[in-house]
């Protein structure tokens, strides 16, 4: 989920404390900032997402075959 949240690299204590000042002194000024982020990455992935929905009405079709028919719920 890169880009999301506070990163560092992994296991460097260093580069953790970095972002953690980081975070303390700016996430408040940035909050809507963040809040848009994670509202996109949630209607992303999002079962509510249409363009979700069609994509895995066409895995089932593929897998299934396209016998009978499925009404998707958005």
């Amino acid at each position: 989920m890169a880009g999301f949240g506070y990163q560092y690299a992994s296991f460097d204590a260093q580069d953790g404390a970095r972002a953690l000042r980081e975070a303390v002194r700016h996430h408040d000024a940035r909050l809507e900032e963040y809040e848009q982020a994670c509202q996109a990455l949630l209607d992303g992935v999002s079962i509510r997402n249409a363009g979700n929905v069609a994509a895995y009405d066409a895995l089932l079709r593929a897998i299934c075959g396209s016998a009978g028919s499925a009404a998707a719920v958005v």
